[in-house]
């Protein structure tokens, strides 16, 4: 199993559930057993270009969420911070703010002391 194809598999999984759809009606809508579909999602199949291209018109997945999930799902929770953040007030949002870059800091520190280039103070 590939990362790329479990990957997938979530893709397909999330897109069936935020239309409704169960497992047994998406496989026969595509004309496939239940079992199979199961596998798709779960990366243990990947499915043949025709059936991709199938899944994709069925659940109208965007093209971009199947070779780039990660953007996809950086832009759904961009969108709701932003969302979140426009009911704070100013000196909130600061404070939101600094603590990001607290945390960016301390993981390029992280980073640096796992590859060994900073030497950890006692």
């Amino acid at each position: 199993m590939s990362d790329s194809i479990i990957r997938l598999g979530v893709v397909i999984r999330t897109a069936r559930l935020n239309t409704g759809l169960t497992q047994n009606e998406l496989a026969k809508t595509l004309q496939i057993s239940r079992r199979h579909l199961c596998d798709i999602e779960h990366g243990i199949h990947k499915p043949s270009y025709d059936l991709l291209c199938s899944i994709i018109a069925e659940l109208d997945i965007q093209i971009e969420n199947i070779f780039h999930p990660e953007i996809t799902y950086i832009a759904k929770n961009l969108d709701e911070a932003i969302i979140l953040m426009h009911q704070l007030e100013d000196y909130e949002v600061d404070a939101i703010c600094v603590g990001m870059q607290v945390l960016i800091r301390g993981k390029r520190n992280n980073s640096h002391l796992a590859e060994g280039t900073i030497s950890k103070r006692e």
